[in-house]
């Protein structure tokens, strides 16, 4: 069996055998594929489950931290929260919402009051409670480093300026 190619008024007719056509169809199959976008930080962590386990144990660090706690400004965030595990679920839907995963209930951190803004080196230590968490978890280094940066670029919203 042949196939040709060419058009009904052109006289000149190429004939190619189907082994020719099945070998091409196979070089385009194999032939790179394009690059598929890059998953989520939500996705390469591991999605719902990690992440609000890490939450646990970051939320439990933060409130028994005592440089932090001597502070009555951060004294009185975690006592208006309500609960340790009220503040778990928000920040597990934040960071699942911040990360590419679902918008779980919309979480949003906007502009700290004045009277309730903590120092740069409050700041350090909740990175540092943080990176602990994020080892902790086990995330590879290059997810951790991405959401420490992350955290990182809420500085300028929560940080006394001056």
């Amino acid at each position: 069996m042949k196939c040709s190619i060419g058009s009904a008024t052109s006289p000149a007719r190429v004939l190619l055998p189907p082994i020719v056509l099945l070998l091409a169809g196979l070089l385009l199959l194999s032939s790179p594929a394009k690059s598929q976008p890059e998953r989520t930080l939500f996705d390469r962590l591991g999605g719902v489950y990690p992440i609000a386990l890490t939450v646990n144990d970051l939320v439990d660090r933060l409130y028994l931290n005592k440089t932090l706690n001597a502070n009555p400004k951060m004294k009185w965030v975690h006592e208006s929260i309500g609960s340790r595990e009220s503040a778990k679920v928000a920040l597990t839907a934040w960071a699942v919402q911040y990360t590419g995963g679902p918008v779980l209930f919309p979480v949003q951190i906007g502009e700290v009051d004045d009277a309730l803004k903590i120092t740069d080196g409050e700041f350090d230590v909740i990175l540092d409670e943080c990176a602990v968490s994020f080892n902790n978890a086990k995330f590879p280094q290059r997810e951790v480093g991405e959401l420490l940066k992350l955290v990182e670029g809420f500085r300028s919203q929560v940080v006394i300026q001056g």
